[in-house]
């Protein structure tokens, strides 16, 4: 019969195999080939290895096909010659049974026993996929993943370790690598959870060195946390020069923190919601002398507790060494009773000890949550530590109250330098009671949020700005808070960035500008730092960003010409020291002039571009050699208008024309409803007026030619070189036709 999976020495049931095995015991009669195989075991199992090996390889002779004969023969032969003399056998055993996983496995440790560790992984391997619940297998392939470190070896190793972390198999010193590997793909809060449990089972610094790495992480930012984690490695080895550097790289900032929050001079809560989660027994029965706890007598609990009766009566509800509380006898009764139960009496005086710890759970004080300057709360973290649980059982759900309340309260006021605080670690509740932190907070958020879903809306319709993103997310410090949210805030991050990508979206796409889409979307991704599928998604969007605006740039232009640089892009013009954003483009004209003198040709270009008024812009340059090149850079500067600078000029000349204004274009009168044209007569000039559908336009040795084609005599000559937007006009009168 099959044993167990992780025995050494494993017998094949009959009915797996063909023709061999043991068969059950309440059949008298056997085998041959079963006999052999139980003498081989026998003698093996009192160390006659050299029968046992005669034995086993008479039952491979007797039946070639049976698997457990060879099974036996390689185990034998393993213990007496060694690891490569067994490897033909475990060989020919899971070619006969390849179901067989502890054969695969055997056969694994023989290959790596023998250098062969390519083949060894194989087996190993092999031996999983037919059975998952192999931890010898899976310890041996985390082991030769981290040995072999081939390009795809360490997520095939980080996939194991998750495996027998999920069976509750891992080993110590595993926890630590699986902990590395769930920090470099940013899930640090399961990075979290691996480097507690090694810090707390190793004797060395690293644990707690990793655990505040991750703690401190942006999507984490529990900096409290963190250095109580550094400070705790050092106290495994004072020396840990790494501990150290993290320290005093980020102790000055909580450390002015902490002045700015205790530089108030008001609380969060007023005395009205004093106690209202967490009233301390020992505080309550003025036991401020107890040092043990478990060696506090029931008398003197009864004593303390007939005394508060008696103040309570006498002095209507108040107690008078617990400052601002007034209760009644029943409250007073349950509170005390939390003494009678060891365990409980021993947290409770750890709070009551824990002077900011008792000051945040009773009267709503924050400086549980700030850094000291020198210490941290050790005596707390290790009993939480070893005792893992009991503390939270106890004083978990009142800890998670009392904390949504403040911060409610925080972030109500907009207190952002208390919000950080509070958010910046010692949340001492369960994961389970982790969402309880943050009931109120979650409503206060969605309202803080709201001037963002409005200005998203509105993008649709006005084409937003940097700075108007920016004044929204500076109202109430949104945008500040929102970024510091932990992860039980994520559907709010993700509306909140989401919002901001809508903007984006509208920016490129609705008003065209990918730049401003661009820079917008830098400002949404700051608020998605802690969803890794969202920021992924805002990562393509910047990059299809980056990509349009690649295309959009192929046709600018540039030169350096006397010193001075000129060029024309997608949002600006430059002349030299003089510059023209695209949008207050309102003319353009362009052109070459060609002389001759002998054998020599000049040619004389050029380019001027008009803002609003008499802002313009030129660009003047002759040459006589190296015309070809000087025509190729004089061609990329029209090209470069006819992308960027044209659609503008043309957009400003319809809306004049829409709003009925007659706009002059050189010798031409330009109306909505066409061009107006000057026909000589014999005695007198008249006006004739040429709608838009007559007429026609030509480009004719560097001149617009403009003509009505019902009426030969009409025509208007605008040479494109000294003539403001005639090659616009070109353009219009072609788009009409």
């Amino acid at each position: 019969m099959l044993a167990g999976k992780n025995k050494q020495d494993c017998q094949f049931e009959s009915s797996n195999f063909h023709g061999g095995g043991i068969r059950p015991a309440e059949l008298e009669m056997t085998s041959p080939v079963e006999d052999l195989i139980k003498k081989s075991l026998g003698m093996r199992e009192s160390g006659r290895l050299d029968e046992a090996i005669i034995a086993a390889r008479r039952a491979t002779t007797v039946d070639p096909d049976n698997a457990n004969s060879w099974w036996q023969l390689g185990l034998a032969v393993s213990e007496k010659d060694g690891a490569f003399a067994s490897i033909p056998h475990f060989k020919k055993t899971v070619e006969l049974s390849d179901g067989f996983a502890y054969g695969w496995h055997r056969l694994g440790a023989a290959y790596k026993k023998t250098g062969m560790l390519e083949q060894a992984i194989g087996c190993w391997e092999t031996a999983i996929e037919n059975d998952d619940d192999r931890i010898d297998s899976l310890y041996a392939l985390a082991d030769a993943y981290q040995e072999r470190e081939f390009g795809s070896d360490e997520d095939k190793r980080f996939e194991v370790l998750k495996l027998l972390d999920a069976k509750g198999e891992i080993r110590t010193n595993d926890l630590n690598p699986l902990g590395i590997a769930y920090y470099k793909k940013k899930d640090h809060h399961k990075a979290i959870h691996c480097y507690r449990r090694f810090a707390a089972l190793d004797s060395g610094p690293t644990g707690y060195f990793n655990l505040g790495l991750a703690l401190s992480a942006p999507e984490v930012s529990q900096d409290a946390d963190a250095v109580d984690a550094w400070r705790r490695a050092l106290e495994k080895d004072p020396t840990y020069e790494r501990a150290k550097e993290r320290l005093t790289a980020n102790i000055p900032h909580l450390i002015e923190l902490r002045s700015r929050v205790l530089a108030r001079n008001d609380q969060l809560i007023d005395q009205s919601q004093w106690y209202i989660n967490y009233i301390n027994p020992f505080e309550l029965l003025n036991l401020t002398e107890v040092e043990n706890p478990f060696d506090l007598e029931i008398k003197t609990i009864q004593r303390a507790k007939k005394a508060l009766l008696q103040e309570i009566d006498i002095e209507n509800g108040l107690v008078e060494w617990v400052p601002g509380l007034r209760t009644d006898r029943s409250q007073a009764i349950k509170v005390s009773d939390g003494l009678t139960n060891e365990i409980d009496r021993y947290w409770h005086h750890l709070v009551y000890q824990n002077k900011d710890l008792l000051e945040f759970l009773s009267r709503g004080r924050l400086d549980h949550f700030l850094i000291d300057p020198d210490e941290s709360p050790m005596e707390m973290l290790e009993s939480i530590q070893v005792s893992p649980g009991e503390f939270e059982e106890l004083l978990g759900e009142r800890f998670a109250a009392q904390f949504d309340l403040l911060l409610s309260k925080a972030i109500e006021k907009r207190e952002v330098d208390l919000i950080e605080a509070m958010l910046d670690g010692r949340r001492w509740v369960s994961p389970q009671q982790e969402d309880k932190c943050f009931v109120g907070a979650l409503r206060q958020i969605n309202q803080l949020i709201e001037p963002l879903r409005q200005a998203s809306g509105k993008s649709e319709k006005i084409k937003p700005s940097v700075e108007s993103v920016l004044a929204v997310l500076a109202q109430g410090h949104m945008g500040r808070i929102v970024g510091m949210l932990p992860t039980s805030f994520q559907t709010i991050q993700n509306e909140a960035a989401t919002l901001i990508r809508s903007i984006v979206i509208n920016a490129c796409n609705g008003h065209g500008d990918a730049d401003l889409a661009k820079e917008i979307l830098a400002i949404g991704k700051t608020l998605a730092s802690k969803s890794p599928s969202l920021l992924h998604k805002l990562d393509e969007d910047m990059k299809a960003l980056d990509d349009r605006i690649k295309s959009e740039s192929k046709d600018e232009a540039s030169l350096t010409y006397q010193g001075s640089s000129y060029s024309i892009t997608r949002k600006a013009v430059t002349f030299g020291k003089q510059s023209l954003p695209v949008a207050d483009v309102r003319t353009l004209r362009w052109g070459i002039t060609v002389s001759r003198s002998g054998a020599a040709t000049t040619n004389a270009f050029t380019f001027a571009v008009g803002g609003r008024g008499s802002n313009v812009l030129t660009l003047n340059w002759s040459t006589s050699k190296d015309l070809e090149a000087s025509r190729a850079l004089f061609n990329k500067f029209v090209d470069a208008s006819f992308s960027y600078l044209m659609p503008r000029v043309l957009e400003m000349i319809r809306a004049d024309l829409n709003s009925n204004q007659t706009i002059r274009i050189g010798a031409a009168p330009v109306s909505k409803n066409g061009i107006t044209f000057t026909v000589e007569g014999w005695f007198s000039n008249k006006q004739e007026l040429c709608p838009w559908h007559r007429l026609r336009s030509e480009i004719d040795t560097g001149e617009v030619v403009i003509t009505d084609s019902s009426n030969s005599k009409c025509k208007i000559w605008l040479p494109l070189a000294t003539v403001d937007n005639a090659i616009a006009l070109h353009f219009l009168i072609k788009n009409h036709s």
